[in-house]
C-alpha cells in the first residue's frame, strides 16, 4: 500500500521515486516526534502544575483540557504514522529493530488504555506511564543507535 502511495506522490511532485521515499521517511519521522511530544506534554504539564504550582496555574489547567481530549487521537495518529514510516523504511514492522520496538510499545500502551478504561482496571494508568517511559527510551535508541538490535 505505501509503495503505491509513494509511487503516485512522486509522480505528482515530479520527483525520482527512489529519492522521494527517503524524503517521506524523514518527514514522517519528524511527524512522529511531534506527535510523541504532544502526547507526552499532557503528563508533563500536569506534573509541572501539580508539583511546581500546587495546581494553581490557570494557563496549565486550560492547556490540559484540550490535551486530554486529543491525547487518544494523537496516539492513534502516531500508530498510523509510525507504521507507514517503518513500512517504508524497513518493509515490515515485524523486524528486530529499534523502530518497530517503539511502535509495538505504543500499540501496547493503547491496548492497556483501552482495556483498562473499558473494564475499569484500577492500575492501568501506572502501567501506561511505565510504557511511556519505555517508549521514550526506545525512541532515543532509535534516534541515536538505530541498528543496535540488528
Amino acid at each position: 500500500m505505501s509503495e503505491f502511495l509513494i509511487s503516485k506522490l512522486s509522480e505528482l511532485f515530479g520527483q525520482n521515486e527512489y529519492l522521494f521515499v527517503y524524503d517521506v521517511i524523514a518527514f514522517l519521522g519528524w511527524v512522529n516526534i511531534v506527535l510523541a511530544l504532544i502526547a507526552i506534554a499532557l503528563f508533563t504539564f500536569r506534573r509541572i502544575n501539580r508539583h511546581v504550582y500546587a495546581n494553581q496555574q490557570p494557563f496549565l489547567k486550560k492547556l490540559n483540557k484540550p490535551l486530554s481530549k486529543i491525547h487518544p487521537y494523537i496516539g492513534i495518529a502516531l500508530i498510523i504514522s509510525a507504521y507507514i514510516h517503518g513500512d517504508l523504511a524497513l518493509g515490515s514492522m515485524f523486524r528486530i529493530h529499534t523502530g518497530p520496538l517503539a511502535w509495538w510499545i505504543v500499540v501496547v500502551m493503547m491496548l492497556v488504555a483501552l482495556i483498562g478504561k473499558k473494564y475499569r482496571i484500577k492500575k492501568w494508568l501506572p502501567v501506561h506511564r511505565v510504557l511511556a517511559v519505555l517508549f521514550v527510551v526506545s525512541i532515543v535508541l532509535h534516534l541515536f543507535a538505530r541498528n543496535i538490535l540488528g
